[in-house]
């Protein structure tokens, strides 16, 4: 049995990158708890930029659809060309040349293999 605790320490050592002291199980899981905090924080620091960038974007797309409503349909649009600009994401003449929907479609099938890919944890 305890060959075999020891085989599952050290694996355990190896995954979460810990040095493999064989011995001090203490300080392997403080060393643990230390990791997993620190890669607790960067998932909260990740969930709350993305948070910012979506609730910016709505925002964004809130006062498109005012300054259409209250200016007109150009108006409108400025807010959104200037959404996608500042990051780049501005079509450039090919995705023009491709049309609304199939640049909407392309993309989106892109994404969903891109998922497909690399699925949620």
């Amino acid at each position: 049995m305890w060959p075999q605790m020891i085989a599952a320490l050290a694996a355990i050592d190896v995954e979460l990158g810990l040095p493999e002291d064989g011995c001090n199980s203490t300080q392997r899981t403080l060393d643990a708890i230390a990791k997993l905090k620190t890669e607790a924080a960067k998932s909260e620091r990740r969930a709350i930029t993305f948070g910012d960038i979506v609730a910016q974007q709505t925002m964004a797309m809130r006062a498109a659809v005012v300054a259409w409503q209250r200016e007109d349909a150009a108006a409108g649009m400025k807010w959104i060309a200037n959404t996608l600009c500042g990051p780049g994401h501005l079509p450039n003449e090919e995705a023009i040349a491709l049309g609304a929907q199939a640049l909407f479609d392309k993309e989106m099938a892109e994404h969903e293999a891109f998922r497909a890919a690399h699925p949620a944890p």
